[in-house]
């Protein structure tokens, strides 16, 4: 076989590449709905990382019901040839590709032939006779895209990897997981996520349960503190927080319609339309973002700040309303 891609779709959530790869694999199935829904509500910063994320996005592909991963060593792929064999090889068997690789080689990045950055890249289809890779990430404008480079562009940027840490020096293997039975919706989970949303509670970490965090509505604080403490140096503003607070409320709204289609919710429109708003607003923020990273004043960082505070105001009251009622 001389070509083949495996099928990618664009993602429900893209601001980090776990959600990226994964809903970029399994978003054309629908069975997946009840499981993101009973999913991705907690918000987290993690303090010693400096990044914002959706709750335990350390192992939600682990968790993912639709979705098989397999690790490998790095050591194990020196029984190809080359990486390029082994690419193809995990291909033509139906397996993402999903690995560090060092940006420093690859065009597309902001990082490209300035500095090495080790970070995850999923590769998905290679055609031999236009030597060519396909691979997704999120890529200079922090956008998750599909690309393309060349086979030895990837074995370069491969090559530096072996010298990282084990973490980074693992090669995963991921597969559709068609034969899974329908998820049922987690009413449960729902609401005990809904709370640790609402009270800001610290959430159960499997894996790194000595990292620091901030969880919950005290993220917003925590933002807009930053922003307060730093505003006569205007600072530019990580659009990628803004860009997952709008993602959070994308995902509420779809959530309260579906529970309101299945009746676990009763009667919620109004619920849903104040969700609606919040995504908007939301949205409205972090476009605001983006105008100012490319022109910082001192009159846009506040109305950014004061527009943090109101979504954090008006979603603590969405919150409670919700779990009235769910």
């Amino acid at each position: 076989m001389s070509k083949k891609l495996l099928e990618v779709h664009k993602p429900l959530l893209s601001t980090s590449n776990v959600y990226g790869t994964l809903l970029s694999i399994i978003s054309d199935d629908e069975r997946i709905r009840p499981w993101i829904y009973s999913n991705f509500i907690q918000i987290r910063y993690v303090i010693d990382w400096d990044v914002y994320f959706f709750d335990n996005h350390d192992f939600l592909i682990d968790i993912c019901p639709y979705i098989n991963k397999s690790t490998l060593d790095r050591s194990l792929i020196t029984q190809w040839t080359s990486f390029k064999d082994f690419i193809i090889h995990a291909i033509d068997n139906d397996f993402y590709v999903w690995c560090h690789l060092d940006r420093f080689y690859i065009p597309g990045y902001d990082e490209y032939l300035k500095q090495s950055n080790f970070h995850e890249t999923l590769i998905y289809g290679y055609d031999i006779n236009e030597n060519t890779v396909y691979f997704s990430d999120n890529m200079a404008d922090g956008a998750f895209k599909n690309s393309t480079c060349s086979f030895e562009i990837i074995e370069a940027a491969n090559k530096e990897v072996y010298r990282e840490r084990n973490f980074i020096s693992r090669v995963i293997l991921l597969k559709k997981n068609n034969k899974t039975d329908n998820y049922t919706i987690n009413r449960e989970y729902i609401i005990d996520g809904l709370q640790r949303l609402l009270f800001s509670k610290r959430s159960f970490d499997l894996i790194n349960n000595e990292v620091l965090c901030i969880y919950g509505l005290d993220v917003y604080h925590h933002l807009s503190s930053r922003i307060t403490n730093r505003k006569e140096d205007l600072p530019k503003l990580d659009i990628r927080v803004f860009h997952l607070l709008w993602e959070h409320k994308k995902l509420m709204v779809m959530r309260l319609e579906y529970l309101n289609q299945i009746s676990c919710l009763v009667n919620a429109q109004d619920l849903v339309k104040e969700s609606k708003a919040l995504d908007v607003k939301s949205y409205i923020t972090r476009n605001m973002v983006l105008k100012y990273n490319m022109k910082p004043n001192k009159d846009s960082l506040e109305s950014i700040n004061r527009e943090l505070i109101s979504i954090r105001n008006n979603e603590q009251i969405l919150l409670e309303r919700i779990l009235t009622r769910i």
